[in-house]
């Protein structure tokens, strides 16, 4: 239920409302479907960018500062919606294994669970 359930992009709290797990396991579990992309894109490389397409990647989002240079907005870096920066490449993990296998939820959940068996085969 709860992969299915991340597979359509439900939010943590909706995702507690609707099963009644605890937010900190499904937290976790969201976390471990997140490590599956990742390992997907370790094992498969994917090119982004190509003929007629400018990929630009804004360093100051995923690095801290050098020389103590540039405007420090907060102690930690918060992105997307209070996810810190620590967890940033798994959530653009995430992104870009959606990007590739599944932008619909059926199409997410088909390959999330083919992926896992992959990664722990039985």
């Amino acid at each position: 239920m709860l992969a299915w359930l991340w597979s359509y992009k439900t939010s943590v709290s909706d995702t507690c409302s609707q099963t009644g797990v605890a937010a900190k396991a499904v937290g976790q579990w969201f976390s471990f479907y997140r490590d599956v992309c990742s390992h997907w894109l370790e094992e498969n490389p994917y090119k982004i960018g190509g003929p007629g397409v400018i990929v630009e990647i804004d360093e100051s989002v995923i690095a801290k500062r050098k020389y103590h240079r540039g405007r420090l907005v907060r102690e930690r870096l918060k992105a997307m919606n209070g996810t810190s920066s620590d967890v940033l490449p798994s959530h653009l993990d995430e992104f870009m294994w959606r990007e590739i296998h599944g932008r619909d939820g059926k199409d997410a959940f088909d390959n999330l669970l083919e992926h896992i068996s992959e990664w722990y085969p039985v």
